[in-house]
């Protein structure tokens, strides 16, 4: 634990510090899953789940702020479910960002629901 909150700055957070955003993903094109916090928050993704209710799988790529680095590459079964809970979270490289996933083109006809948490920190 102690890892944790040396990660997280030793600071306590209230209900407005964290961000739940409920979504779904269809096409190939970046969707955003955690809106910008503005000028100078940063949004840490601290938990992550998707259903894909497509008969395929799907690769995703996470992505902390649009057209960035990927973060993370996610590999959904057909018809299956991710969990992630990032124990230590994934911070967030630009303020005033949106964080974004995006399917590979072979699995355009995707239907993937999203439901993505966050905690706001200001730098």
């Amino acid at each position: 634990m102690s890892q944790i909150f040396a990660e997280l700055g030793n600071r306590e957070f209230v209900r407005t510090d964290i961000i739940t955003s409920i979504t779904s993903i269809t096409g190939i094109s970046q969707t955003n899953i955690i809106s910008s916090g503005g000028v100078g928050v940063f949004n840490d993704l601290v938990y992550l789940k998707l259903t894909n209710s497509a008969g395929f799988p799907v690769r995703l790529d996470l992505r902390d702020t649009i057209y960035g680095t990927i973060k993370d590459i996610i590999f959904l079964s057909a018809s299956g479910t991710f969990s992630e809970n990032y124990v230590i979270p994934l911070k967030q490289s630009v303020s005033n960002s949106t964080w974004t996933l995006s399917a590979s083109t072979a699995d355009a006809s995707n239907f993937i629901s999203v439901l993505a948490q966050s905690i706001k920190n200001l730098g």
